[in-house]
């Protein structure tokens, strides 16, 4: 007798484990013996993103080899530089997706205009070609003549 009892109590609890009322949440204890699977976890959302391109010369579209490339948070004023490889070619990562950032290329003393990337870009890997324009004579140096 006692053995039937013991029975009857342990059916009904694992009923009572396994039913769930209509609208209630799905609970993992609710599931266990029902041959259902456990929900794989979400995956954690990377909080940052990052900024990538090429810088080029505007008058040839030739890479511009080892040009630096400043980055400026504006609302910080945080300043990241990078120097471009030999392809012209650069990144930045670790940047807030809820910033604005400026940036531009310098290389031999000239620079390209100041781009934005806005926080309202809401792609991870955004990327941003930047040109610099080419020296006109006025703004080359001059040669000193010897007497």
């Amino acid at each position: 007798m006692k053995a039937r009892i013991g029975i009857l109590v342990l059916a009904t609890s694992v009923a009572a484990a396994a039913w769930q009322a209509p609208g209630a949440p799905a609970s993992p204890t609710w599931r266990i013996g029902t041959g259902m699977s456990e929900p794989e976890p979400k995956k954690p959302k990377n909080p940052f993103r990052s900024l990538t391109g090429v810088v080029y010369a505007q008058s040839s579209d030739n890479p511009v080899p080892r040009a630096l490339v400043t980055l400026k948070n504006t609302k910080t004023l945080a300043v990241k530089t990078f120097i471009a490889d030999e392809k012209g070619s650069y990144q930045f990562a670790g940047l807030l997706p809820s910033a604005d950032y400026e940036i531009y290329a310098e290389s031999n003393g000239v620079r390209s205009p100041t781009r934005t990337l806005s926080n309202f870009d809401n792609r991870a890997k955004p990327t941003m070609d930047l040109r610099i324009p080419a020296k006109t004579k006025a703004e080359a140096p001059k040669a000193e003549s010897k007497k």
